[in-house]
């Protein structure tokens, strides 16, 4: 099964630019979400799990972020598709300043 068949049963999924995927939620719950590219070669081996991994991250999505990105391995939402990530730890409360710093 490839991660797009596996990821169907939860989300209309559409072909984006890139090789990202678009994910929007068949329950017509939640967001629509990006899974870029590199994530997406990265979750292509191991379909299994990645669908739970989406999940998850989509679940940890705040605000603006709308694409899913790989930060250390781990599927992790952001605002912008360029490596961007939040500088808390998901678990962590949301930060009130809005603060975003990039990683290598």
């Amino acid at each position: 099964m490839t991660l797009r068949e596996a990821l169907a049963s939860a989300f209309v999924v559409t072909e984006a630019e890139g090789g990202a995927l678009l994910l929007r939620p068949r329950d017509g719950s939640g967001r629509a979400m990006v899974l870029d590219g590199a994530a997406r070669a990265a979750l292509e081996t191991r379909s299994a799990t990645a669908v739970a991994d989406v999940l998850r991250a989509i679940g940890e999505a705040r605000g603006r972020e709308h694409v899913l990105v790989l930060h250390g391995g781990r599927i992790t939402p952001s605002t912008d598709p360029d490596s961007v990530v939040r500088d808390t730890a998901p678990e962590a409360p949301a930060p009130t300043s809005g603060t975003w710093v990039p990683y290598d």
